[in-house]
């Protein structure tokens, strides 16, 4: 008992499941190994017993997901999958890749995608997609000191690694033991199998086709070469070990064959020493381990710790969950199987793909997709146009609270966090929007310095953050933004004196056009914020109760477009026009009809914020800390008849009875305008063409005007009515514009506030 791991299980306080378990492994198959079988079969076989033989308490972490080829990948310690958008959420089938031999075999794989696209659903199935017969999942929650390759950074890297694989054998040493005594009686076997062929004079041909799977004894007995198997180590959440990883890419093949060593001895109760023992403790042992350990590595912002490694050293991928949005969804719609009422609430993934917004959701986000079938499912909401805008906001809701977000999202502090949320979405839509070329330096320090940085693409306003790293919270701690790969990192080698080089064969120079990458369910998911940010409906919800939903959505993507504007430094600022016309390709229509000859007052106040650039004040009214106008704007809607060509030429009695005809059906015109209620419970002023006609003299105007009730009050002149407070809102600003350097930086501690 005190040196074997399973022995201990089995007395542990006379567990009766746990010797039940052992004797089902054992009986019939000649000890734990089935030689008939596949050594990973094997393996897999026990593993699926000790699972199936567990009563709570549980004593190990042991845990199964079926993947979409009808095989289980099993995985220990703890995930934090978040699920349908749930803190514990556990998929209970997923979809991944198939595994392919030949492909990436043992290098590191590093997943850097952004929040909620399968990162820790693709680490926990790796036993699957990377032929291995288990995953030992760790969630980063310490890095080495160090990232100084001439330092002691390799023995702080196998210090923490031993330490955590310490863990599992503590916590889940039966599970181990059950994987590393298969493993030792598959090669007693194999030694018996050799020694009986000796003993015949049939020597083993071990070096013919040493790429092939076929080669076999024969009589039922195992492949000679089938004495290994793959365990994978997998780091979850890595942002917060850069070093460490960097360390794991440099060095994983010695760091993956001495783990496999420790793991096979520690598991057996035959821990060795092996050649020699570095100052991290880990056994160093150069032989080969019946264990192979390899590394997969995921995590927002992973990018930068992984660059400048060794090309061959690492693959960077996309979860499979990002590639496959089809497969993903019909593998989470199955997850209501047998409950026909449930899954007949569920469109197919063509029906989801003909919805403006839901299709964005199910082709872009895996999570977002989870949240969004569960609510189909089992909410009292459905799959029609009525309730898509509260399905998006539901969704939308649910999943800042499973992101980096959610420290923003609580419903205590929810209006006072408001500004840090907006400027936070506000800054992901102004990279989207505004960023500009980047070409990468062909310099491999310079290069990773912007990749750890990330200093280029755009600059950023200050607003009380200068210390804070913004760009590292949009793609780290939010997951809102991605960086495009640079070319560079995938051709570095090994060049004089051990020192790391760019491959003189690799001249090119690439040019970014667009650095970062902004998801377009991270689109959706920026307007919506800015916009509402709220689980409402009727007129609170992201498009009101207007039936115009499409004008609706313009202008809630203009109103997001010139707020993220705001968040751009004032030196690289575009102005309001350009926003609207360049920025995001609209044109505006200046008039509706004929406009009879008279001015188009809509096209001279458009042409008047030619030079205009939105700015950020001071205000006490936060509105939110969001930027959201919910009243209407209006152009000149006549309330007197307009005289035709010819009218003096008609007799008295022809005038009027066209005058009766023309006010009647003013009349009428007016009473509909009232019944929508435009004006309703809002403070109105009003100016005209005799106040000015560019926007500083009618605000100056407007300034200085009372206010009316817009309901009973229309004018004969063109007018433009705005709400009292958007406008005071407008004020402010124009008295900033005057000296905004001074407003602004003058303040003690400025507050984000479009």
């Amino acid at each position: 008992q005190n040196d074997l791991v399973l022995a201990q299980w089995l007395y542990n306080g006379g567990n009766i499941n746990n010797a039940k378990c052992a004797w089902n492994s054992i009986k019939g198959l000649g000890g734990f190994d089935d030689p008939s079988k596949d050594l990973r079969e094997s393996v897999r076989i026990g593993l699926m017993k000790l699972y199936d033989a567990r009563r709570d308490p549980a004593t190990n972490s042991l845990r199964p997901i079926e993947c979409d080829n009808n095989r289980a990948a099993y995985y220990i310690g703890e995930c934090n999958f978040r699920h349908r958008g749930r803190e514990n959420g556990i998929p209970p089938r997923v979809h991944i890749t198939a595994f392919n031999k030949k492909k990436h075999t043992n290098v590191v794989r590093v997943f850097f995608s952004g929040s909620g696209t399968g990162k820790t659903v693709e680490l926990a199935t790796s036993a699957e997609s990377r032929g291995a017969v288990i995953t030992l999942m760790h969630e980063a929650d310490g890095d080495i000191a160090t990232a100084d390759p001439n330092g002691d950074r390799t023995s702080q890297c196998r210090t923490l690694l031993k330490t955590w694989v310490d863990t599992y054998l503590k916590n889940d040493g039966e599970v181990l033991s059950t994987i590393a005594n298969t493993v030792q009686q598959r090669l007693r076997t194999l030694d018996s199998i050799q020694a009986t062929n000796d003993a015949q004079g049939a020597a083993t041909d071990a070096d013919s086709d040493d790429d092939s799977d076929d080669d076999a004894q024969g009589n039922g007995h195992p492949k000679v070469k089938d004495d290994r198997i793959r365990i994978v180590f997998a780091i979850d959440e890595a942002r917060y070990c850069p070093n460490l990883a960097k360390e794991v890419i440099r060095n994983y093949e010695d760091l993956g064959r001495d783990l496999g060593h420790y793991i096979m001895n520690k598991a057996i109760g035959n821990v060795k020493n092996g050649n020699s023992t570095d100052d991290g403790g880990l056994p160093r042992d150069t032989s080969k381990p019946p264990i192979e350990v390899v590394f997969s590595i995921a995590g927002t912002g992973m990018y930068g710790g992984a660059v400048g490694s060794l090309s061959d050293n690492f693959v960077c991928l996309e979860p499979s969950a990002k590639k496959d949005p089809k497969e993903v969804y019909e593998t989470l719609c199955n997850e209501y199987d047998g409950d026909l009422q449930k899954q007949s609430r569920l469109p197919t993934y063509d029906k989801i793909m003909e919805t403006p917004f839901l299709s964005i959701i199910a082709s872009h986000n895996a999570r977002m997709a989870s949240i969004l079938v569960n609510q189909l499912a089992e909410s009292v909401l459905e799959f029609n146009p009525n309730d898509e805008m509260r399905l998006v906001s539901l969704v939308f809701d649910r999943f800042a609270r499973s992101n980096g977000l959610k420290k923003l999202w609580h419903d205590r502090d929810f209006k006072k966090l408001g500004i840090k949320r907006a400027l936070a979405v506000a800054r992901a839509l102004a990279i989207l929007l505004y960023q500009t070329e980047f070409v990468v330096p062909l310099d491999i320090d310079t290069a990773k310095k912007h990749a750890r940085d990330l200093d280029y693409g755009i600059n950023f306003e200050k607003f009380g953050d200068k210390d804070i790293n913004i760009m590292n919270d949009l793609v780290t701690e939010y997951g809102l933004v991605t960086p495009e790969p640079f070319k560079i990192f995938d051709h570095i080698i090994v060049g004089k004196n051990e020192t790391y080089q760019i491959d003189p064969k690799f001249k090119e120079e690439q040019e970014l056009e667009k650095p970062f990458i902004v998801d377009e369910a991270i689109q959706l998911f920026c307007v919506w914020l800015l916009e509402r940010g709220k689980s409402l409906n009727g007129e609170d919800g992201f498009l009101g109760t207007t039936p115009f939903a499409y004008e609706a959505l313009s202008t809630q993507i203009i109103g997001a477009a010139i707020t993220a504007a705001t968040t751009v430094s004032l030196d690289n600022r575009t102005c309001i026009q350009s926003i609207v016309e360049d920025t995001l390709g609209m044109k505006l229509k200046l008039s509706t009809g004929d406009s009879g000859g008279e001015t188009d007052y809509v096209g001279e106040n458009w042409e008047a914020l030619k030079d205009v650039i939105p700015v950020s004040s001071w205000s006490d009214l936060a509105m939110d800390g969001m930027y959201h106008q919910i009243s209407q704007m209006s152009v000149y809607e006549p309330t007197g008849p307009k005289k035709p060509e010819g009218f003096g030429s008609k007799t008295t009695k022809e005038a009027n009875q066209w005058l009766q005809k023309e006010w009647k059906r003013l009349r009428k015109a007016l009473e509909a305008r009232i019944v929508l209620k435009r004006w309703d419970e809002l403070k109105t002023k009003q100016v005209n063409s005799n106040s000015g006609k560019d926007p500083r003299q009618l605000i100056s105007a407007w300034d200085n005007a009372e206010s009316f009730n817009a309901i009973t009050w229309e004018t004969l002149v063109p007018t433009l009515d705005i709400d009292k407070k958007l406008a005071d809102e407008l004020l402010k600003m124009r008295k900033a514009c005057v000296d905004l350097e001074k407003v602004i930086r003058d303040i003690e501690a400025p507050q984000f506030n479009p």
